[in-house]
């Protein structure tokens, strides 16, 4: 056969394809990206606590989890443990569940008195370079009482558990006057370039009175000297040019990379709530690194929203993240352009943006139907508590505390919540529904967690972790026990539409249902003896294996969620090619050269460049473009990807793995 027979044979094979794709995509739906759910930890069983004996484990984690340079999971837990106030926990690399501190005890505080220690952390904790443990206790500590409290304080990479600072008394404010503290540490701790370490109060601070929380920002330098950076809650220019209220209730400091200093806070603004009669929907603020304090957005406005109307913007915002480009991301807990027809108004939330440029936008309205992350149509979740995470692809993720996809028998609802992503691409995806039945930490099947309230930590390796507050098999009926939970990246992920692929593994006995995450998968593998597409379950097409390409129209994009078999490392890989047209795949996780390549004639090997001038392979090896809808020539052979090879006669491939 020619060269250019072989052409024409080919883009027969794709016409042919085309074709079958029609019988490819009955009776699909929509799968998700997503790997698989792990609970890693159940809170409020029998642990042994910090002080050595036997107690009870922390309860209601609202913290997102951190890791140490080790990859040892840190996080808190607002209450339980040996006091019921509250405890820091870690799980090391290698599974075990510590308790490091227990909160509510007597200690040394900041002053230098025997005092009570601080209570009910909410925010996780921060690690500085050396290897120092930080975080705040939103209640306790000495000046703990009516509407003041609150406490910074420090575990030394040796264990040594430190007071740093008290809120609820007497400091100097960012207005040079002596006046009230900061109070109610909410939020967790930041440091910036110099080790400088900073945060805020939701409460407090001289302007706050009545209805007005105040609140304010608040800096420790590396010297340990105590700083009140702003004081909310008082008359500003606001991001509409006029003069105003400032916000109230800030949610936490972020740095960008040119050092200046970033939050939200949950009340204030400049927009009037007709309704309750004051100013509390929130802003985005900017301090300058000249210390210049700037109004960026006020939340309760009109905007145009996700969908493209017109219709209210979100209010009850908290915490901003950046991309690489500095773009500002965040959540608003309430408002959004999603109607709440029981409640008859727009409460269900939103996804916001503010580009570097200033301008603003809503990519996601909460509360409507989305796929589920089971594949079927139903509620998407509402609520999103603690703002937004990016990896370094750009993608963005999120929790939502209540809605979701799993009915809540009890209250009558969808109100479990979710773990949402907006990847790059900008297509919403629900990648897991809280309040389900898990296999849970103990080995056992059991209830998920429910309700997270906190952002997720997304790791190197591209594993998502997070926590409820609610929910595990040990649940209080006063309030809940909660989780820790993860989510491992998808093995592979393919976009929509047709798609020639290939898996560097083998599932011998997994069903492609329960492989891809949807129902009615169908494969088409090229049968060369019967000059036509086997289709799904018609062997080769009835299960993945290595070495082995498949057609398959995805419905939209697609994750496989586990490895298989893997091929056997350092030990070539042998694929008989039969003669005519075979689809084959990388069986390896890394790349293979073209080039490399070498075919058994039976007498002979050959490189795939040698046998360009022996009648035993064609010419080319080919895979298909999907955006292109063609195909081009392969210099490679990736895993995940399907590829065309022609032999002349029955021959055998081999696939080293470099």
């Amino acid at each position: 056969m020619t060269s250019k027979n072989i052409r024409f044979d080919i883009r027969s094979r794709l016409c042919l394809a085309l074709a079958v794709a029609f019988v490819l995509a009955s009776g699909m739906v929509r799968a998700q990206s997503l790997g698989a759910y792990a609970d890693l930890h159940d809170f409020a069983g029998t642990v042994t606590n910090a002080n050595g004996a036997s107690g009870s484990d922390g309860a209601n984690p609202y913290s997102r989890v951190t890791f140490d340079s080790a990859g040892n999971v840190y996080g808190t837990a607002s209450a339980g443990g040996a006091y019921q106030s509250g405890m820091v926990w870690e799980i090391t690399g290698s599974g075990a569940y510590k308790d490091l501190h227990d909160f509510g005890g007597t200690l040394t505080n900041a002053g230098g008195a025997s005092g009570p220690d601080g209570s009910n952390p909410t925010a996780g904790v921060t690690f500085d370079s050396s290897g120092n443990m930080y975080g705040t206790a939103e209640y306790g500590g000495p000046n703990s009482g009516g509407s003041t409290g609150g406490m910074v304080w420090e575990i030394t990479a040796s264990g040594t558990y430190k007071d740093l600072h008290d809120f609820g008394g007497t400091a100097t404010n960012a207005g040079g006057s002596s006046g009230p503290d900061g109070s109610y540490p909410y939020a967790g701790v930041t440091f910036d370039r110099a080790g400088n370490m900073y945060g805020s109060t939701s409460s407090g601070g001289p302007n706050a009175t009545g209805s007005n929380q105040g609140g304010m920002l608040w800096e420790i330098t590396t010297s340990g000297a105590y700083v009140d950076l702003h004081d909310f809650g008082g008359t500003v220019t606001n991001a509409k040019g006029t003069t105003g209220p400032d916000g109230s209730g800030p949610t936490g400091v972020t740095f960008d990379g040119a050092g200046n200093m970033y939050g939200t806070a949950y009340g204030g603004g400049g927009i009037y709530d007709s309704t309750n009669k004051l100013y509390d929907y929130g802003m985005v603020w900017e301090i300058k690194t000249s210390g210049t304090y700037v109004d960026l957005h006020d939340f309760g406005g009109t905007v145009t929203n996700a969908n493209g109307t017109t219709g209210p913007d979100g209010n009850g915002p908290s915490g901003v993240a950046f991309d690489s480009a500095g773009n500002m991301y965040g959540t608003a807990y309430f408002g959004g352009g999603v109607y709440d027809s029981f409640n008859r108004n727009n409460d269900f939330g939103m996804v916001w943006e503010i580009t570097q440029s200033g301008a603003y936008k809503d990519l996601h309205d909460f509360g409507g139907n989305v796929t589920n992350a089971n594949g079927t149509n139903g509620p998407d979740g509402t609520e999103p508590y603690e703002g937004v995470t990016l990896d370094n692809a750009g993608n963005i993720y999120g929790t939502a505390e209540f809605g979701g996809g799993i009915y809540d028998a009890a209250s009558k609802g969808y109100d479990f919540g979710m773990v949402w992503e907006i990847p790059a691409s900008g297509t919403y995806l629900d990648l897991h529904d809280f309040g389900g039945t898990v296999t849970n930490a103990n080995g056992t099947s059991g209830p998920d967690g429910n309700d997270s309230t906190a952002a997720v930590t997304v790791d190197g390796a591209g594993n998502i972790y997070g926590t409820t507050n609610l929910g595990g098999p040990n649940d209080l009926t006063n309030g809940g026990a909660g989780i820790v939970w993860k989510i491992a990246p998808a093995v592979a992920v393919f976009g929509a539409g047709l798609q020639m692929i290939s898996l560097p593994y083998a599932y011998p006995g997994i069903s492609l249902d329960t492989l891809f995450g949807y129902s009615g998968v169908k494969l088409a593998v090229w049968d060369q003896a019967n000059d036509a597409y086997a289709l799904t379950p018609t062997p080769p097409a009835n299960e993945i294996d290595l070495g082995q390409a498949y057609w398959v129209r995805f419905p939209q994009a697609v994750g496989v969620g586990t490895a298989g078999t893997p091929a056997p490392a350092n030990v070539p890989f042998d694929i008989p090619l039969q003669a005519g047209w075979n689809m084959v795949g990388d069986p390896f996780t890394t790349a293979v050269p073209v080039s490399s390549l070498t075919f058994n004639s039976g007498t002979e090997t050959f490189t795939q460049a040698t046998t360009s001038a022996t009648p035993l392979i064609g010419r080319t090896v080919w895979t298909y473009n999907a955006q292109a809808k063609a195909y081009v020539a392969a210099t490679s052979l990736n895993p995940d990807v399907g590829y065309w090879v022609f032999a002349y006669s029955a021959t055998d491939m081999d696939i080293s793995q470099e």
